[in-house]
């Protein structure tokens, strides 16, 4: 029986969690089947030292449960810079100084180490980094299983948009309840989005660059990598890529992936096509004036 170390990959609200499902079906494995998931923000947001930080945030932004929608949501939907570094600082810290003392970040790689007797394994990453560490652990760690990555494609536009109500949802829950996983709050302007996802795409052409096309030991280990490629723009995952069924040349591979992965800001570009449709709309006008005042002058000589 196959066994699989599944990595899913893709930037905050492009969805991860139902990309596993997606890739277990596409492979012909049963989502209900006994599979180890690792999620490092699990660990992150239901420690202990992490939900203290967030307690102290939200508490200096006047945060509670009773005045959420008036005080808290407005500050959460549109948080200030100052209150991005907070977050961050203390998701950050936590990885490193967090799960008593070892390091939540020491923590996961250790679980992950210590895995035994598990058929499927998913891991999840944001994609947005070459997965150096995390190839050349499954290689020396788990020889005996099939290395799938598999990213979750997302437009600029619906992952800004997925992402505005995300935060706020994710307070509110907190505040009602404190054994509820605590907040992250990122960065969701179109101007973060746009460099995750550049970055996302430079990592995925270095992959299909390094590990499909061609073999690089230094980069990809002596193991076969299966690159999988799931648009989520609309309701649910398609598969439109996988490295076992073709592998076209780099250009190709670019014009697909950009085609998923927008960064074009449909909001701006539909308004410059509507201003185009209204200038070409005023010319033809224009010409339709000209020739009727043509055509009557002509009429009376």
């Amino acid at each position: 029986m196959s066994k699989y170390f599944i990595i899913t990959a893709g930037p905050t609200g492009s969805g991860k969690t139902t990309l596993v499902t997606a890739t277990l079906q596409h492979l012909g494995i049963d989502p209900n089947s006994t599979i180890q998931q690792f999620l490092i923000d699990d660990i992150i947001q239901n420690d202990a030292y992490y939900k203290t930080k967030v307690t102290e945030i939200l508490n200096n932004l006047g945060c509670n449960k009773n005045n959420f929608e008036i005080t808290c949501k407005p500050q959460i939907d549109n948080p200030s810079q100052e209150t991005f570094k907070e977050f961050e600082t203390a998701y950050y810290d936590t990885r490193k100084e967090g799960c008593n003392n070892r390091g939540c970040s020491n923590v996961f790689d250790e679980e992950i180490l210590n895995i035994k007797n598990t058929p499927d394994i998913v891991v999840e990453i944001t994609g947005n980094k070459f997965p150096k560490w995390l190839l050349e652990t499954v290689i020396q760690n788990f020889p005996d299983y099939n290395l799938i990555i598999t990213y979750s494609l997302v437009n600029l536009n619906n992952l800004t948009s997925r992402n505005r109500s995300r935060a706020s949802e994710s307070v509110k829950s907190f505040l009602e309840n404190n054994e509820n996983p605590a907040p992250r709050v990122v960065n969701v302007s179109k101007e973060a989005f746009l460099e995750k996802i550049n970055e996302i795409k430079n990592v995925l052409h270095q992959l299909y660059t390094t590990c499909i096309l061609s073999f690089e030991d230094k980069k990809c280990g002596n193991k076969t990598i299966r690159l999988l490629l799931f648009d989520n723009n609309e309701s649910k995952h398609v598969n439109i890529y996988d490295s076992n069924i073709t592998k076209p040349g780099l250009d190709s591979f670019k014009l697909l992936v950009d085609n998923h992965l927008s960064t074009v800001d449909l909001s701006i570009a539909k308004k410059s096509s509507n201003r185009m449709t209204k200038k070409s709309s005023n010319r033809k006008n224009s010409k339709r004036t000209k020739k009727k005042r043509y055509t009557k002058k002509k009429k009376y000589n």
